[in-house]
């Protein structure tokens, strides 16, 4: 089950409180933490909300650049395309998206069981 942890924090002297989205497992039957998500210092689920989003279009933005350089590649020296870091990329930030995705169906399903 996922839940959100705060934690406080001291950086330079100056406290601040930090949220997770982080889900509880077992393993070899101890109790384990998993961080889903780090959502900084969000003041509650809406905040949180809006940051998915943010990071969302963000990395939306970033697959479309690479969809664009692998259309329209760039060549090296003896005339090959240049798009294996790019292919690479695309699908690094493809998994990044399904897993906000994931990440913000727990957040909604905890503002409803907690009504906030």
């Amino acid at each position: 089950m996922a839940y959100i942890l705060a934690k406080q924090s001291t950086l330079n002297g100056v406290k601040r409180n930090l949220y997770y989205v982080v889900e509880s497992y077992r393993d070899n039957g101890k109790i384990r933490r998993r961080t889903l998500l780090n959502l900084g210092e969000a003041q509650d689920t809406s905040q949180a909300l809006v940051s998915i989003n943010l990071e969302r279009k963000r990395l939306t933005e970033e697959i479309e650049k690479d969809r664009e350089k692998i259309a329209h590649p760039k060549m090296d020296y003896y005339g090959r395309p240049f798009t294996k870091p790019f292919v690479q990329d695309l699908a690094k930030n493809r998994n990044k998206l399904k897993e906000l995705g994931i990440y913000e169906e727990k957040v909604k399903e905890m503002q409803a069981m907690y009504k906030l």
